[in-house]
C-alpha cells in the first residue's frame, strides 16, 4: 500500500470510457496503490486524489485548479487527469500528468470541455526532464524524483485530510479550489445538458449547480 508504478512512455494505455490513451516520455503516467477508504468516504476517492495533488503542486508553486470530478486544470487548460479502479479491497488511482507535453486539440475527444495544457513553463523541476536524448537517464531519474516528491506530500495530505476533517469541511474546502466556481456551467449528462451557477461540492461528491433558487445536485 502507498507504492506506485511510474511508466515512462506508454503507446497502449487506458482513459475514461476505455479510450485508447498513447502518452510520449516525459510525463507523468502512474497507477498507486491505496488502502480501501472508510465507507463514508469511498465515493469521494476521486475528488480526494485530485485534492490532495492539487495542495501538493501549490507548495511546488503551481495554483492548480479541481474540474470536477477528477481532472487538474492550470490557467484553464488541463494538466492532469484521475482515473480511479476498486476490486475488492484494494484501490489503483491512475494519475496522468502533463509535464513537458500535451495532446493538440485535434487529438481530444470532440466534447472535450477545456484545451490541454502543459507544466512546462511554471514548474522549475520541469526543466530538468524532457532533455537531449543523451541525457535521457538523467530526465528520468528525475522524473522519478519529482514524482516520489508528489507521492510523499500527497500521502502527508491524505493522512491529514482524513485525521482533521469532516466531510463538510472537506467538500468545503474542495470547493475552494473548484474552476468555474461561481460561473455558469453547463453539465453534459447522456443526452441532456444541464445548466446553472456552480457552487460547490456535495458531502456524497456529487456537483451542485444553482437554477434561479433551485439546488440541482449532479
Amino acid at each position: 500500500i502507498w507504492d506506485s508504478v511510474l511508466c515512462l512512455e506508454q503507446w497502449a494505455g487506458r482513459g475514461q470510457m476505455r479510450r485508447a490513451w498513447v502518452s510520449p516520455s516525459g510525463n507523468i503516467y502512474a497507477a498507486w496503490y491505496w488502502p480501501e477508504l472508510p465507507v463514508k468516504w469511498k465515493r469521494l476517492t476521486s475528488i480526494l486524489a485530485g485534492y490532495i495533488l492539487a495542495l501538493s503542486f501549490r507548495e511546488l508553486g503551481v495554483e492548480i485548479k479541481i474540474k470536477w470530478p477528477n481532472d487538474l486544470l492550470f490557467q484553464g487548460k488541463k494538466v492532469g487527469g484521475i482515473l480511479v479502479e476498486e476490486k475488492k479491497d484494494k484501490v489503483l488511482v491512475g494519475v496522468g500528468i502533463n509535464l513537458v507535453s500535451s495532446p493538440a486539440r485535434a487529438f481530444l475527444r470532440e466534447d472535450s470541455a477545456v484545451d490541454a495544457g502543459d507544466l512546462r513553463s511554471i514548474l522549475k523541476e520541469v526543466r530538468k526532464i524532457g532533455s537531449r536524448e543523451d541525457r535521457k537517464q538523467e530526465s528520468q531519474q528525475n522524473l522519478i524524483m519529482l514524482w516520489g516528491k508528489l507521492v510523499s506530500r500527497s500521502y502527508n495530505w491524505y493522512k491529514y485530510v482524513l485525521r482533521h476533517y469532516r466531510l463538510d469541511q472537506f467538500t468545503g474546502a474542495v470547493t475552494n479550489l473548484l474552476a468555474y466556481l461561481g460561473q455558469e456551467v453547463a453539465v453534459t449528462q447522456g443526452k441532456n445538458i444541464i445548466y446553472g451557477q456552480l457552487v460547490g461540492v456535495d458531502v456524497d461528491g456529487s456537483l451542485l449547480l444553482k437554477d434561479n433558487h433551485e439546488l440541482i445536485r449532479i
